[in-house]
């Protein structure tokens, strides 16, 4: 491969010029058969990113499973499995199919650069390579996919208490439903109103109730499993997803969260408040057809807390 690029590239590490280094630490994997490019790349980005290296293309996808690097920089010849077909096997992966890859190659053939594009590279990087020039382009596709993951952060979450919204619970949701379809896993719903939160917002103020809320969301979220998600679908109003959890368990879980929240202080500048909660319990049935209608049930079954006297627990069969 390009006898004399071995050489420039042992030079060119000596010159290696400072860039501005990514907002955050990021990993890096990268994947050359040649000892000397990975050596070579590394000492490039070493200061800028965690790096680290496979020698093939079977190590490679193995290494992008376990690492779930930030970027990938990938060379195109490799013997047994090439970059090509390294890329196309991480695409297919969930996990790994939204990581960057960048191409690296020693052609000057602009057919590389049009199939790796199309194949989702976000950009390509000829050798020999300029230390410089990997570290711009580099720190660049760190910064902008960091900016990708914030954004989605941002589109997925509630703004005032950071759990997630309505839109993304009722992904997971579905996501959740199909699991326990295919499985045949339990799954069940938690639907929660704060009582009377009106009252809170005309006698405390606006500001007060958002501490609540907030204070709301992070007694909820202690009691929850990690596996368990929840969500602020509106105003006063949240769910919790549980996954592989029956009625029963479910019950337990929410009555849990019940006394957590009658136990809750909130202290303000007009004295202490204290407020409860109504829960509706609903858990997967063999003829529902999306987690809608489970949602649906447990929603049925919080306003049956409501009218039976709020701060209770209401579920199927009570």
């Amino acid at each position: 491969k390009h006898s004399n690029s071995k050489w420039k590239l042992k030079q060119s590490v000596l010159r290696t010029v400072a860039v501005n280094k990514p907002v955050a630490q990021e990993t890096i994997l990268i994947v050359d058969d040649e000892k000397t490019i990975r050596t070579v790349l590394s000492c490039f980005l070493n200061d800028i990113a965690n790096v680290h290296t496979a020698s093939d293309g079977k190590m490679a996808v193995a290494a992008a499973v376990e690492l779930m690097p930030n970027l990938i920089l990938l060379d195109i010849s490799m013997p047994d499995m090439d970059g090509y077909e390294v890329c196309r096997r991480l695409k297919e992966i969930p996990q790994t199919s939204q990581i960057p890859i960048i191409f690296i190659t020693g052609n000057d053939s602009s057919d590389d650069e049009e199939r790796g594009l199309a194949m989702g590279a976000v950009d390509f990087i000829k050798k020999p390579c300029s230390p410089s020039v990997v570290r711009f382009r580099v720190t660049n596709v760190l910064r902008l996919h960091q900016i990708q993951r914030e954004l989605e952060h941002l589109a997925a979450t509630d703004p005032l208490t950071g759990t997630n919204n309505r839109r993304q619970f009722m992904m997971v949701g579905q996501t959740e439903f199909l699991r326990s379809r295919r499985y045949k896993n339990p799954l069940s719903i938690l639907m929660m109103d704060i009582d009377d939160f009106k009252s809170i917002n005309d006698n405390y103020g606006h500001g007060t109730g958002d501490e609540a809320l907030k204070m709301a969301v992070n007694t909820f979220t202690s009691a929850l499993r990690a596996e368990d998600t929840l969500g602020r679908l509106g105003g006063e109003e949240f769910a919790a997803l549980l996954p592989e959890s029956g009625i029963e368990s479910a019950c337990v879980l929410a009555e849990r969260l019940r006394a957590a929240i009658g136990a809750a202080v909130l202290d303000t500048s007009e004295g202490s408040v204290s407020f409860t909660v109504s829960i509706g319990v609903s858990e997967l049935k063999d003829d529902d057809d999306d987690i809608l209608s489970v949602l649906g049930r447990a929603d049925k079954l919080l306003y049956a807390a409501k009218e039976n006297g709020r701060d209770r627990v209401e579920y199927t069969g009570r």
